[in-house]
């Protein structure tokens, strides 16, 4: 008769096999979800300072495009486009005054420069527009010994530096146009990797260097004050620190990037080395939340203005010290 086979070691190894595989799958889960892990997508909820629809003495918003905010007034400037207006909140957003003009019809974007003279960009007119707010003149601004571009030039975004020279998106043209307050021509950033579509967006930091967004290729590019290319980042994707459709840009005083993505209702962060940190918001439409977000500006008490639908939000990003 055949002896019994002892099976007793067998069943000993698959237990310990089996004990291992859900240690590791707890460990690897674990580690997803610590906050700073490798892989981790930690997503923060913004705290809601303002939602900025307009007001009973100006009417409410219609197609905003662009804001910027007066440090030195506290002030947020909206620019209406679709009502061909400019309008201006108090420190508690509520309307201050409006201002249109016959020299533009869809303001999109509007900065000031040291002065206080305000310039837009006007995109039915696809022209550059200087308003001075005490004098009440508003001129269309001539552009001058602007290189000639194989495309018709179409202004889109606009930014302005420490040294009040303003930075015009020209994206048939692929490129940024450094212009002086008056549109006399100074220099030309572009670049030249085959995915490169053009500039959607454009900001500029403290030191002058330039942060410039291309929607299709979802890439941020990133150059210093003489237009030399430092970084670039960014992919085409659903996964936290890539891009379904970025609309929009913005730096803070600490370098760090915010990219707003417009299709997918959220910010993601990445550090002044391109590396992803986090996302802030979520698609929706309530408060804190973004249904189709195009515009994001930073100002210096680190909040954010983001334009979405019919409103501008004004979010204040939690802190994250110890992180």
């Amino acid at each position: 008769m055949n002896k019994p086979q002892d099976n007793t070691a067998s069943h000993t190894f698959k237990r310990r096999g089996l004990f291992c595989l859900l240690s590791a799958a707890f460990l690897a889960l674990s580690l997803v979800s610590l906050p700073g892990s490798a892989g981790a997508a930690e997503s923060v909820k913004p705290a809601v300072a303002a939602v900025v629809t307009g007001g009973e003495s100006t009417g409410l918003l219609k197609t905003p495009r662009g804001v910027f905010f007066d440090e030195a007034k506290s002030r947020l400037y909206v620019a209406d486009s679709a009502n061909k207006r400019l309008v201006s909140f108090d420190t508690e957003f509520k309307p201050l005054a409006e201002l249109s003009s016959e020299k533009f019809e869809f303001p999109v974007s509007v900065v000031r420069d040291s002065m206080g003279r305000f310039y837009i960009i006007d995109a039915a007119k696809r022209a550059l527009v200087s308003i001075d707010l005490e004098k009440k003149e508003t001129a269309v601004i001539v552009l001058t010994g602007v290189p000639a571009g194989k495309e018709t030039f179409m202004p889109g975004r606009l930014a302005i530096d420490s040294q009040n020279r303003l930075y015009v998106t020209d994206r048939l043209n692929k490129r940024i146009l450094v212009l002086t307050r008056d549109g006399s021509f100074v220099s030309e950033i572009t670049a030249k990797h085959e995915d490169f579509h053009g500039f959607s967006d454009v900001r500029v930091d403290e030191k002058n260097d330039v942060y410039a967004l291309d929607t299709v290729s979802g890439t941020v590019y990133v150059f210093d004050s003489g237009g030399k290319l430092l970084i670039r980042f960014g992919s085409r994707g659903a996964s936290p620190g890539s891009f379904l459709f970025p609309t929009s840009l913005a730096v803070d005083r600490d370098g760090r990037i915010y990219v707003l993505d417009g299709h997918a209702g959220r910010i993601s962060v990445f550090n002044r080395a391109g590396a992803f940190q986090h996302t802030i918001g979520t698609k929706g439409l309530k408060d804190g939340e973004m249904y189709s977000p195009s515009y994001i500006y930073i100002d210096k008490r680190q909040r954010l203005f983001v334009v979405d639908g019919q409103r501008v939000q004004v979010l204040e990003e939690p802190s994250r010290a110890g992180r």
